[in-house]
Order: C-alpha cells, then sequence, then structure tokens
C-alpha cells in the first residue's frame, strides 16, 4: 500500500495549486526558442531524471535511518505520523510552515542537458506544496526502515510526479486546457491534498504501513 501512496503523493505535488501554475513555464522552457515538442520531450526526461536522483539518494538515507531505529518502531511510526499529519495541516492552511519557491527562469538554458541540472534544483528548491508531499514520501521511506525500500519508495514518488511533466510535453496544449480545470478548482485540490496526507499521517502513526498495525508494545 505505501508504494500506491507515495505513487500519488507525487501525483499530488503535480497537481497542486503551487506547482501546477508553473507547468506551462516549465514546457516553454524546455521547448525553447524553436518551439519543437522533440526538444520538449527530450528536455523533461531529463529533467526527471535530474529529481529523480536526488530523491532517490534521500529515500536511501530515510531508509537507512529508518532501519537503525527498528526497536523503536513504534515510537517511530507515531513521530512519522505527526510529522505528515503536521503537512497536512500546512497545505489546508491551518499551520503555516516556510517552503522555498523556486522558478525555472533562474537558470539559463544553454543546452538540453541544462534541464538536468534543472531537475536536480528542482528537487533541493521545491514549492510549498511539493515539499508537503515529499516530506511524506520521506517519512514513509524512514518508516519502512530499509535502504532498498527507501530508494524504491523516492522512486515511486518520483515517477507519480514526473509522468505527468512528460506527458505535458508531450500533449502540450491539448493538455494545458485539463490544467485550466483543475486550477478553477483550487481550495478543492488543496482540501483534497491536505486531507490525504492527514489520513496517511494517521494510518503511519497506527503501523499500516510496516506491518506493525496497532502493535503498540514499546
Amino acid at each position: 500500500m505505501s508504494w500506491f501512496v507515495t505513487f500519488l503523493e507525487g501525483i499530488l505535488s503535480f497537481i497542486s495549486p503551487c506547482t501546477l501554475p508553473l507547468v506551462p513555464v516549465y514546457i516553454s522552457y524546455f521547448a525553447g526558442s524553436k518551439n519543437t515538442r522533440g526538444r520538449a520531450l527530450v528536455c523533461s526526461l531529463l529533467f526527471v531524471a535530474g529529481f529523480c536522483i536526488i530523491f532517490v539518494i534521500l529515500g536511501a538515507f530515510a531508509g537507512s535511518v529508518g532501519a537503525f531505529l527498528t526497536q523503536y518502531k513504534t515510537v517511530l511510526n507515531i513521530i512519522l505520523g505527526l510529522i505528515i499529519c503536521i503537512y497536512g495541516l500546512s497545505v489546508l492552511n491551518i499551520l503555516h510552515l516556510p517552503m522555498p519557491k523556486f522558478s525555472p527562469k533562474n537558470i539559463k538554458m544553454t543546452s538540453i542537458f541544462s534541464s538536468l541540472l534543472l531537475g536536480i534544483v528542482f528537487s533541493l528548491a521545491l514549492t510549498p506544496c511539493t515539499g508537503a508531499f515529499l516530506g511524506s514520501a520521506l517519512m514513509l521511506a524512514a518508516n519502512a526502515a530499509s535502504f532498498g525500500r527507501g530508494i524504491l519508495l523516492l522512486f515511486t514518488y518520483s515517477l507519480g510526479l514526473g509522468l505527468p511533466f512528460i506527458l505535458a510535453a508531450l500533449l502540450t496544449d491539448s493538455i494545458f486546457s485539463v490544467f485550466s480545470s483543475i486550477q478553477k478548482h483550487r481550495i478543492a485540490v488543496e482540501r483534497i491534498c491536505g486531507v490525504f496526507l492527514i489520513i496517511t499521517g494517521i494510518l503511519t502513526a497506527l503501523g499500516l504501513f510496516n506491518g506493525s498495525f496497532l502493535s503498540w508494545e514499546v
């Protein structure tokens, strides 16, 4: 179930009100002055590869840290679940957490390989909503208490976030109308994202994602 959750968190990161309005900027940036679909596709693939590399490294680290803390599994479940719930409250604007903002305009496109650098920078300077879901995915990776599972969970998250970018580069104009429709329901999207994170946090605290459901012996 944790695999599905992290993949869904990647998708929700993409459609979050903080990220979605920037997608046309990214795609036009990928296409360059010639505005070719082929170039946009190649650049989007490199962009996804860039942030995937960083996320996988973070996932490996989170999984390794969790593995050292397996003897405190119950306490770890509760702490990680609480952190995820706090992220959810932040998305619902009940709590306000400082998150960095980032725009692709900050990097000059000297070649298609610049999009790989852009992906790396994007992963290190996430927009507010994306940061909440990435944080949740990392908490699930730590909860998995495994180096390998940490890598796979964050790779799954990267797929959820990256596939819409690739589809946007392929479909361009036709998919932007879908983005516009989602943007019109921004408040509803925020509420769905926030509630999803809170539910994920509660299930994590109960130990549902690591096979220790309701086993609360310390």
